[in-house]
């Protein structure tokens, strides 16, 4: 038996939670079908990889169809729910069981915007379930649909806590780290015009940032203007490996998460989990699912959406905190981190499919 992971584009730097399933789930007996690779892919599947952009648009449920018969597919999981209403009417016909993984935006996109998206995501009633990574994210999606609470589940996607076993708690210097995609939802020009003014009062602060995205340009701009180009560096896209040894090393990690304009919406990003289960106090908005990874005052801090003073003067206490309570901070964020086992989510998808 085998499980279909489906994705519409695969590979993405940002989307390790798609890699860990495909790796994962059935002990990797996993086969892909995807539209296409990801420009300039991060990674590449080692299983079984359909790709549907190879064939004209009125063949792909063909090929899809004929892939999933050839490999003795017997469930699926769908990432990201607008693409799971595409495949739908397909698992109905074959009577293949199917999960929709919901994220972001997908659960916060804008009716607005989008008017037929509301309805459109009662197919997603044949499913055995929908999944979630926050009980904010499943709220919202609940209010849009009327699904009962019970069919849709709220589990963090997780990470592989092996990876930080007895993590250092030692840290050199007062820096603070940015790990994530320079896009909207992240806020990255809110989170420089907070550190801005921390190092006004606090001038010994560095930040490192780890990403890339659209609004790179604007925070480069910024930085420029605001006269801190000597604090603050844009590391860009670095390897898993690489970003966790800089949030090991940071005082604290900095994310200024906002609803974009078309509802794009943080759930649980993996870096807030990583930052804990590194020992790494956070100070974050109290946005999505956030306040589901970090409390406030026991294993970071909570501020306001755009509020850059607010969260300027949590940088500014996290960088003056004595030694025994930034060690309680640093204990806490551990403990916690227990809750953010990648294999709790895994154990589940499996379970709902009868593997």
């Amino acid at each position: 038996m085998k499980i279909a992971i489906i994705r519409r584009d695969i590979g993405n730097y940002s989307e390790t939670f798609v890699r860990k399933n495909i790796e994962c789930v059935n002990a990797g007996r996993t086969v892909v079908i995807a539209n296409k690779l990801a420009d300039n892919p991060a990674w590449v599947p080692a299983c079984p990889t359909l790709y549907l952009a190879n064939f004209p648009r009125q063949l792909r449920p063909y090929a899809a169809h004929a892939f999933l018969v050839r490999h003795g597919v017997r469930g699926a999981v769908c990432e990201f729910l607008d693409y799971a209403i595409e495949w739908a009417p397909l698992f109905k016909r074959l009577r293949m069981p199917y999960l929709a993984l919901g994220h972001g935006y997908d659960i916060g996109r804008s009716s607005r915007r989008y008017p037929d998206y509301q309805k459109s995501l009662l197919a997603l009633g044949s499913a055995q379930k929908i999944i979630v990574p926050c009980n904010y994210g499943k709220e919202v999606l609940i209010q849009k649909t009327q699904f009962e609470p019970g069919f849709v589940e709220s589990i963090p996607v997780g990470i592989d806590l092996g990876a930080f076993q007895f993590p250092k708690l030692e840290r050199e210097g007062n820096k603070f780290i940015f790990v994530g995609r320079f896009v909207e939802k992240k806020s990255p020009i809110y989170m420089l015009m907070a550190f801005y003014h921390a190092t006004r009062v606090v001038p010994d602060i560095e930040l490192d940032c780890i990403g890339d995205g659209p609004l790179m340009p604007a925070a480069k701009q910024l930085v420029r203007c605001l006269g801190i180009e000597k604090k603050v560096r844009f590391l860009g896209i670095k390897p898993h490996d690489a970003v966790l040894a800089a949030i090991r090393n940071a005082r604290a990690t900095i994310q200024h998460s906002i609803t974009a304009d078309n509802g794009d919406m943080e759930t649980m990003p993996l870096s807030i989990q990583e930052s804990l289960a590194s020992g790494t106090p956070a100070i974050v908005t109290d946005h999505g699912g956030l306040p589901e990874i970090v409390k406030d005052g026991a294993t970071g801090y909570i501020v306001p959406e755009r509020d850059f003073i607010a969260m300027a003067a949590r940088i500014v206490r996290m960088a003056k905190l004595d030694p025994v309570s930034y060690r309680t901070l640093q204990t806490n964020c551990i403990k916690e981190a227990v809750r953010f086992d990648y294999k709790i989510r895994i154990s589940r998808i499996e379970s709902l499919l009868g593997v």
